[in-house]
Formats: C-alpha cells, structure tokens, sequence
C-alpha cells in the first residue's frame, strides 16, 4: 500500500511540475518556512476516502505458471485521494504570478482528466482554486487554496497465499453401507 500512496503523490508531482510550475513541495503542514523559493505549489499529503464502486469482497485467484500452484490474494481496496493545495506567490500578475499560475492550474485541472500511476489510469476532479488571499504576517506573500481528487486508485495487497491446482478429482458415488 506504500508504494501506490508513493507513487499516486510522485505522478501528481511531475504532471504539476510539468504542466504549472517546476517549484512544487510536498508538505504535512503548512510552515511558510519550508518554501524555498517563489512562485510554489504546495502539495499536502493526501488524506484517504473510502471508494466502492469497483470494489468486491471475493479473493482473487490466479494460476501460476507451473501450472500447478495459484495464487490467492485478498480483495482489492480502492480510494481517492483528495489533496488539498496552496499555490503561493509574491506577486499578482506577469509570468510567475498568481493570476498565471492559478490560470495555469485550471487548465492542467480541466484538461488532464486523468493522470497514470503504475500503468492504470484514474480520474482527476477539482475545484477550481478560491479567490486569493493575503498573508496577514507577510506583505508580499498572495497564496490561492483548493482541493482535488484523484479518484478511485487501486491498492493492492502484497498479502498472497500460495495453494495447489486440483488436476483430476475422482468422485465416489457409491454409497457404502
């Protein structure tokens, strides 16, 4: 389940850092401090919602190739991921200001529709940013705040059990008595 949370968070990373800026941070917190340089995105880590639709309680059996052992492996788990994200800037307007940035934001929002972790697709929804805001501590500092989610990833358990195939099976039918 690490890997997936990992790699969810590193595939949304370099689509920002691509399509919005190249200054993107991932935080668990919000310290003003840890933005090395501006303009900047910060990512927080996501928080982990419950998604049922595709879901099922029933093991997953796969025969290997021996031909001889499956492989059993408990239900597939799906969630979203929603982040939440600060975009952060010392001024309004020109090539690294808000206004370009949260444009920018929007139009990776709006166009992607999906990002690839490991080779599956998933969809991306959001709210487009809210309006800016002025930090009261910092004069130059204007940050714009939304959330959005990656919808519906996979997590698969590495848990497996390992049983044999059942080649021929004779039945008795006759009763003894």
């Amino acid at each position: 389940m690490a890997n997936t949370i990992e790699n969810v968070i590193r595939a949304v990373s370099g689509a920002l850092k691509a399509a919005v800026h190249p200054n993107v941070d991932i935080s668990t917190h919000t310290e003003y401090t840890e933005i090395a340089e501006l303009p900047a995105i910060v990512l927080f880590y996501p928080s982990l919602e419950d998604y049922r639709p595709n879901e099922t309680n029933e093991r997953r059996i796969f025969k290997n190739e021996d031909g001889v052992t499956t492989t059993i492996k408990p239900p597939v788990i799906f969630k979203n991921f929603v982040f939440d994200f600060e975009i952060y800037a010392s001024k309004m307007i020109g090539a690294e200001g808000l206004t370009t940035l949260q444009e920018k934001f929007i139009l990776w929002l709006e166009r992607t529709g999906t990002i690839t972790v490991d080779e599956k697709e998933y969809e991306i929804h959001g709210e487009e940013p809210q309006s800016p805001q002025w930090s009261p501590n910092i004069s130059n500092l204007k940050k714009l705040v939304g959330t959005f989610t990656v919808e519906g990833v996979e997590i698969d358990g590495s848990d497996a059990e390992t049983g044999h195939v059942v080649l021929d099976r004779i039945y008795d039918t006759e009763q003894k008595g």
